[in-house]
């Protein structure tokens, strides 16, 4: 797995099996994956991290999932218009 550090054994949650969502999440980031389907991929050809799901979708539905560009990081940001700012007009 080259340089991808691990998630440390004592923060295991989810069922023993897991980490929490938000270090699995993170250690998920780290390995700069771009899509769902190179994801899958590259648990079937080299596996992931101990402590980080091959279908975290499934394993974290409940806590906190909220997508693919989200597990992966690769969510554009919001235009300001969908994210609800508007800046102010100076004057």
């Amino acid at each position: 797995m080259g340089d991808v550090v691990g998630i440390n054994a004592g923060s295991m949650s989810v069922k023993g099996k897991y980490s929490s969502f938000e270090e699995a999440r993170a250690v998920a980031r780290s390995l700069n994956i771009k899509t769902r389907k190179i994801w899958r991929e590259r648990c079937k050809t080299e596996g992931v991290p101990k402590g980080v799901p091959v279908h975290p979708d499934g394993i974290y539905k409940t806590q906190g999932w909220a997508g693919w560009k989200n597990w992966l990081g690769t969510e554009a940001a919001l235009p300001e218009k969908e994210s609800g700012y508007e800046p102010k007009e100076l004057h």
